[in-house]
């Protein structure tokens, strides 16, 4: 922090790397609390992408499951792992 007096002889301490934003709401906190904020993101980050597989994977066995109750001639046709593969590489 320095030391610093404006043109009025007003003295106030002038901290590096901190800026005033008079238009927007902001926070001032401590480096440590930072961190573990942004640890905490990160690791809700991982959970939601995490939740959204569990789901998706329960939605593609259930349309499985659905597929299995239909008539042979109407259910969807059956590929392997490669062919499968091969169709999402093709796709992008």
């Amino acid at each position: 922090m320095i030391l610093s007096e404006d043109v009025f002889g007003n003295r106030y301490f002038a901290m590096e790397n901190v800026q005033l934003i008079k238009e927007k709401k902001a926070v001032l906190v401590p480096i440590k609390d930072w961190e573990k904020l942004q640890k905490e993101l990160v690791r809700l980050r991982k959970q939601t992408a995490k939740d959204e597989l569990l789901r998706d994977l329960n939605q593609a066995l259930a349309g499985i499951k659905a597929d299995s109750r239909l008539p042979p001639d109407r259910r969807r046709k059956r590929m392997t792992a490669d062919e499968f593969l091969q169709k999402m590489q093709d796709a992008e």
